[in-house]
């Protein structure tokens, strides 16, 4: 007489399965950008800006952040000022052969005339190409090493960018 074998199903915990790189559910896209970190470099100038507006930072660089890589950066930061921009912003638009992502960032409400500050708060504000729908947010650190410029009225240097998920 031949025995019957009898399968019972069973569920299986998922906390120790590593999420892969790209998985689309419901519409939401869970990225390498929402799990990890990274860092970007380049140069920095700023011109002579008006006490009143503040300066702004233009920042060119590469590198991998959050997760990724080949990444080129462009951008500004709006330094604030001591009437017109209360606070520092700026726009960050990261490029790879995948797409785009525009982030936005901010800081905390420095002081009149203070340095630039050196953390943000990031979000992504749009995505293109696989980057499409893309949803994260996270701190920003950047630091800034003044280099040696001809002009005297513009300020010249090299920029160090760290992104974190928060």
């Amino acid at each position: 007489m031949r025995q019957i074998k009898k399968c019972r199903p069973a569920m299986e915990g998922l906390e120790t399965r590593e999420v892969l790189s790209t998985v689309a559910h419901h519409g939401a896209l869970v990225h390498p950008l929402t799990t990890s970190q990274g860092a970007l470099s380049g140069s920095y100038s700023t011109g002579g800006g008006i006490p009143d507006t503040g300066h702004t930072y233009t920042l060119d660089g590469t590198g991998k952040a959050l997760g990724l890589s080949g990444l080129k950066v462009a951008g500004t930061i709006n330094q604030s000022g001591f009437v017109a921009i209360p606070t520092t912003t700026g726009t960050l638009k990261l490029t790879n052969s995948h797409g785009t992502v525009i982030l936005n960032i901010k800081a905390d409400k420095p002081a009149s005339f203070a340095p630039l500050p050196t953390q943000y708060h990031y979000t992504v504000a749009s995505g293109t190409g696989s980057y499409h729908g893309l949803k994260s947010a996270g701190m920003l650190t950047l630091a800034l090493t003044p280099g040696k410029s001809p002009d005297p009225f513009t300020s010249v240097g090299s920029f160090k960018m760290t992104l974190k998920h928060a």
